[in-house]
């Protein structure tokens, strides 16, 4: 989380953290004044955030699996900045939901960002792609309809005696 918070020098824009780990005391000492730190908050509180954020940005260094936040932001029509790495790379399309910066490169994710803050109309196009994408893959009744259609698969007969 170190290089989101150094890319954050580079924004003009307000960045609200939620979340706490064992790096929270030297990330607050060291972020910039547009860094808010919520801390651990509830999913009533991270949906409040979500519904008044213009994006959600996920820029790991190191391989994140399929997480809810991707998820909840689609849900909510946030696009996502994420790293070019891992299931996020694989979530988020690029340049469709979202955008992928390379992992590690401070500057190109404050570019993006800077960017799309600054295009409301590509802001809105994503955001509006991501919330079809979340209900085309990600509802509770898809995932649902997935898992069976797994199970038929599984309980067909192969053929092999």
């Amino acid at each position: 989380m170190s290089e989101l918070i150094e890319a954050w020098r580079g924004v003009d824009y307000p960045l609200r953290v939620a979340g706490e780990g064992p790096l929270g005391a030297a990330l607050r000492a060291n972020a910039p004044a547009n860094v808010t730190f919520l801390g651990q908050i509830s999913a009533a509180e991270v949906k409040r955030e979500m519904t008044n954020a213009a994006m959600l940005v996920l820029f790991s260094t190191g391989l994140e699996s399929f997480g809810l936040a991707l998820v909840e932001a689609f849900a909510n029509g946030l696009p996502a900045v994420v790293s070019k790495l891992g299931a996020p790379a694989d979530i988020v399309r690029h340049g469709e939901t979202g955008l992928h910066v390379p992992v590690g490169d401070t500057k190109a994710l404050a570019r993006s960002v800077v960017g799309l803050c600054r295009n409301e109309g590509e802001l809105a196009r994503l955001g509006k792609a991501a919330r079809l994408d979340y209900l085309a893959n990600y509802t509770p009744d898809m995932n649902y309809r997935q898992l069976i259609a797994i199970y038929d698969r599984v309980r067909q007969p192969t053929g092999v005696s």
